[in-house]
């Protein structure tokens, strides 16, 4: 089954649409072939562009495929801030980082699906990357970490929580577990796991009241 060709306008197109459909292409592509097999010409099929345009755009396979997963964590951080913005009570700040954590396998499907067929080569870019998406984090949620009881009393620090955050976030995607019952439980559950493991706040109220969401906002 070839990967799903994402249609663009006949006639004039912004750059920076061509390119945020070839970036889609890519990750289409190579959800399907790998990325060890994956060909431009694969990703101008995707993209609906010719192969002339995906390289127009992207002088190498490599640098392709480095802009096709920046682009993955840049929409991520975006869908982030949004979900943050429009939330006025920092209590409920780690349950919404969680949220983008936890689901983006189900806002951005062909990630998880590039995590099952190639699965060596997502792990090792979130090796080489996790020092940024902690970081993404921690600024985000400087101030909310700080109430940890363990970060009160020196024993983490503020980077130290937001790594742990990470990784509990991201397990959903990892290790997918839909037999653990209905997303939003799960959700719950490992916000609470982690508000455990730090200490709990010491000023913020149980984010588990939050209201439920089942699925991530799509990813733009």
């Amino acid at each position: 089954m070839g990967a799903t060709m994402l249609s663009l306008p006949p006639r004039e197109r912004h750059p920076d649409e061509v390119v945020r459909r070839i970036l889609l292409g890519a990750l289409s592509a190579a959800s399907v072939s790998g990325v060890e097999r994956l060909s431009m010409r694969a990703v101008a099929a995707a993209s609906g562009v010719s192969r002339g345009t995906v390289y127009r755009y992207f002088s190498s396979r490599a640098a392709l495929l480095e802009c096709m997963n920046e682009n993955v964590r840049h929409r991520w951080e975006i869908v982030l801030r949004e979900l943050l913005s429009s939330e006025p009570d920092p209590g409920r700040h780690v349950h919404w980082v969680m949220h983008s954590l936890s689901g983006t396998r189900l806002g951005l499907p062909e990630s998880q699906a590039l995590y099952a067929r190639d699965p060596g080569y997502v792990l090792t870019y979130l090796n080489r990357h996790m020092h940024d998406f902690v970081s993404a984090i921690e600024l985000a949620l400087a101030p909310v970490l700080q109430t940890a009881g363990a970060v009160r009393s020196g024993d983490l620090t503020v980077r130290d929580t937001a790594d742990l955050l990470i990784r509990i976030g991201i397990s959903d995607f990892l290790v997918p577990n839909d037999d653990a019952g209905p997303f939003a439980d799960r959700l719950d559950r490992r916000v609470e796991a982690f508000w455990s493991m730090v200490g709990g706040s010491t000023s913020l109220p149980d984010d588990r009241s939050v209201p439920r969401l089942r699925v991530l906002p799509p990813l733009p």
